[in-house]
């Protein structure tokens, strides 16, 4: 998130060595056991996310999984929702974004983006209520829906 990949995979790698299994021999973790945390190895809703967007055979179930485990981090969420957009899921996106909004209106760029995409959706005579509810967030905390600074979500 601070653009220091190299020096956070280098700190993974640390905690990987640290927390990984010395059985003498190789072994096989699924992605939860690596990242969730019973397994306790590498508990981090960043480096889940760096996992599920570099590797090709991520899928809808994989998120899923995850999100249960990440819940509590409002960057994961929107980035689950930010996946379900690309693959075409535009309303499975847009609840999940909402709803993060609705648990935690401090997170802007959950506001911000279920904003336009209440827009872009043409849902915006649909949700009047919601659509106020979000200008009321944004209003009171003085954010620009065009704020340059932040990832927007586009369909």
């Amino acid at each position: 998130m601070t653009g220091k990949a190299e020096a956070a995979h280098e700190l993974y790698n640390e905690v990987l060595k640290e927390r990984l299994p010395r059985t003498g021999e190789e072994i096989s973790l699924t992605f939860m056991q690596l990242v969730g945390f019973d397994g306790n190895i590498l508990p981090s809703p960043l480096y889940a996310l760096d996992w599920l967007q570099s590797h090709p055979d991520t899928d809808e179930d994989t998120w899923d999984n995850a999100s249960d485990e990440f819940y509590y981090s409002p960057h994961f969420r929107a980035q689950h929702a930010y996946y379900l957009l690309q693959q075409k899921e535009p309303m499975k996106g847009f609840v999940k974004l909402f709803t993060l909004s609705k648990e935690m209106p401090w997170y802007k760029e959950a506001i911000i983006n279920s904003w336009h995409l209440i827009h872009q959706l043409g849902l915006a005579e649909n949700m009047p209520e919601g659509k106020a509810w979000l200008e009321s967030i944004m209003e009171s905390n003085k954010w620009d829906a065009h704020d340059h600074g932040m990832h927007k979500m586009e369909i």
